[in-house]
């Protein structure tokens, strides 16, 4: 779940916890309850006894589900996707939120064609069915779709704008919005701070129009990292005061009535590591230094002090 517009990525384990002040230790975590009724998701892959750290101080599973296709890549594969219902939501009361991942060619789909385009029809009944699907398992869960509206670092214009309100009908089918604000440009070198700062409200203010008018809950996908798309600085860490400011962005972003439901802060370190191991070259990972619990800790203690 890292692309800028359609590149894919696999995040492991997703917890939810209530936005909280959170006291942190190398072995422990104490929570005491704001007034702030946020939640902040929470995607960790880097080391089990974080995710189980967090899972001990009483927070709830989220569900992230790639949706899996036939030969045809805009067609999902029912089988498939009833087996990964089954194995991650085994119980058919859940209430849990269920983040359906589907990137790729339908994204690219829905970004470059006109709904009256045959493909992009294809692709809108799709997306729908799948949804339809899920809720058809496990209908007390909440759903939505990874990635929309589109986010845009250059040119948001009217043009991009009009690309983001024409998903109204197919957003409206789904009970949550599920955008992303990952930042591809390192703060005061390739750009500057308050550049950062306006793309995430701009991208922001959009998704929560949408969220309004259409009466969805909206949570935000950040990254504590530059995103790979990067060539200079590829997943390097964001330096502690950037990340903070851009979360406190987020936080302090209204339209008419409508704020941010949440955040998902994607972690997902274990991919990288996979990767490395692997030596696959989907990222490079020449100078990257993977968190260790305390810093990783540190990054989700900003994410509740800024908020």
């Amino acid at each position: 779940m890292k692309n800028l517009n359609s590149n894919k990525i696999r995040s492991t384990i997703l917890l939810v916890i209530v936005i909280s002040s959170v006291c942190i230790s190398q072995t422990k975590i104490s929570t005491t309850k704001t007034v702030n009724s946020k939640q902040v998701f929470v995607s960790l892959g880097v080391d089990k006894s974080i995710a189980a750290l967090i899972k001990d101080n009483g927070y709830n599973n989220v569900i992230n589900i790639d949706i899996p296709t036939t030969t045809d890549k805009l067609i999902f594969n029912e089988e498939l996707l009833s087996n990964r219902i089954t194995a991650l939501i085994p119980f058919k009361e859940s209430t849990e939120t269920v983040v359906l991942d589907w990137e790729g060619e339908p994204l690219n789909i829905l970004l470059q064609k006109d709904s009256s385009n045959s493909e992009y029809k294809k692709v809108f009944d799709q997306f729908v069915s799948a949804y339809n699907f899920v809720k058809s398992k496990r209908p007390n869960v909440t759903c939505g779709f990874y990635g929309l509206p589109f986010r845009t670092y250059w040119n948001r214009d009217n043009n991009w704008v009009k690309k983001c309100i024409s998903l109204s009908p197919l957003l409206s089918h789904f009970d949550a919005i599920f955008p992303s604000l990952y930042i591809p440009y390192k703060d005061d070198v390739d750009v500057r701070e308050l550049d950062n700062i306006n793309f995430i409200k701009d991208n922001i203010n959009i998704s929560l129009r949408l969220s309004y008018e259409l009466k969805k809950t909206v949570f935000f996908y950040i990254w504590h990292r530059y995103h790979d798309s990067n060539k200079k600085f590829p997943l390097e860490l964001i330096p502690e005061k950037y990340f903070r400011d851009q979360i406190k962005a987020i936080a302090q972003s209204t339209y008419k009535t409508k704020k941010p439901d949440g955040i998902i802060w994607w972690s997902a370190e274990a991919y990288f590591e996979i990767i490395k191991l692997k030596n696959k070259k989907e990222a490079d990972l020449t100078s990257y230094k993977f968190s260790d619990k305390e810093t990783t800790l540190k990054y989700l203690q900003i994410i509740n002090e800024a908020l």
